[in-house]
């Protein structure tokens, strides 16, 4: 747990505590123990055995990861609530990182970090609970980019292209709400727009006799797949340097949504990639070619990748990195 409460302090962040106090559990008011290592920063945890929901353990790069955007909205006079208390939510009542303008408290984001995978039922009710508050929720999928087996680039504009990534159903219903989903490298500590494409896997042509002795084909091509999607990541982006937003999804639904916003002096990318197929269509099959591309001042054009360098996390792919020379 990154907070706790004393008996003169309802809230207190791990970074603030200070031996010798002695700190309870905010939902559970069991004893909560601070520990201060070398290796890992300040936080809490309770005695072994417990069973609060709220002081499930969280892995090391969940942490860090809620210190950065705590330390990020910050320094942009945004109110900040780290392990917010939500009551009306079943299980887990924890909003990893709530978030609001000093000026304006009504306009509250939650913002959740999510590693483990969950059910989209989870993620749907936890979302329409938020709402029912007028909270609009962010959700940051955490993944370690280690594991992406192959990575490409884009080269006309730098953006990596992932051609099989196999995203889960709650990061497609999330993708959904804005059309984009935010990543954050754990083994990185940077952010990165993601955003899906349909996919496609090549398929040979087969041959059989029917029961009745017919004769038929199928010719080899190309077949939509639902197992992966193709994910294009723009980045990377230091926490520092995002703001957040929220309103009704730019899907064009009404559900209210969070969002992360690239810095005003980021490159200008079209954002648009996708698969398309040439050639007839036999038997659900597409023959010929399924080229990625990339639109271009209004016209797509095919786009050349080529293996990404061993660099590529730290930002080696965009030139000039990130930002505009101002």
């Amino acid at each position: 747990m990154l907070t706790a409460k004393s008996a003169d302090q309802d809230y207190i962040e791990a970074k603030d505590a200070v031996r010798g106090v002695a700190y309870g559990c905010r939902s559970c008011l069991a004893p909560a123990i601070l520990h201060a290592g070398q290796i890992r920063p300040k936080h809490f945890q309770h005695h072994p055995g417990s069973k609060c929901a709220f002081g499930a353990k969280m892995s090391q790069a969940h942490l860090d990861t809620q210190r950065a955007l705590a330390q990020a909205l910050r320094a942009r006079d945004i109110q900040v609530e780290l392990e917010a208390w939500l009551p009306d939510l079943a299980g887990d009542r924890r909003i990893d990182v709530l978030a609001h303008p000093v000026s304006d408290p009504t306009r509250k984001i939650a913002i959740e970090v999510q590693q483990a995978n969950i059910t989209i039922e989870a993620i749907k009710a936890r979302s329409a609970s938020y709402r029912a508050k007028k909270v609009a929720p962010l959700w940051l999928r955490l993944l370690n980019f280690d594991a992406f087996e192959v990575v490409e680039v884009i080269s006309r504009t730098g953006e990596i292209w992932i051609e099989r990534y196999a995203a889960h159903s709650w990061e497609r219903w999330a993708h959904d709400q804005t059309e984009s989903l935010w990543f954050c490298d754990a083994g990185t500590g940077a952010f990165w727009q993601g955003r899906f494409t349909k996919a496609f896997g090549w398929r040979e042509g087969s041959e059989w006799y029917e029961s009745g002795g017919d004769y038929n084909s199928s010719p080899s091509g190309y077949v939509p797949v639902t197992r992966w999607v193709g994910l294009v990541l723009d980045g990377p982006y230091p926490p520092e340097v995002l703001r957040v937003n929220r309103g009704p999804s730019r899907t064009g639904a009404k559900a209210l949504t969070g969002w992360f916003v690239e810095p005003d002096d980021a490159i200008n990318r079209s954002q648009a990639v996708r698969r398309e197929l040439r050639g007839a269509m036999q038997n659900t099959f597409y023959v010929e070619t399924c080229d990625l591309e990339h639109k271009i001042a209004d016209a797509w054009l095919v786009a050349e990748t080529t293996a990404a360098p061993e660099t590529w996390r730290a930002g080696s792919t965009r030139p000039p990195k990130v930002y505009k020379a101002k």
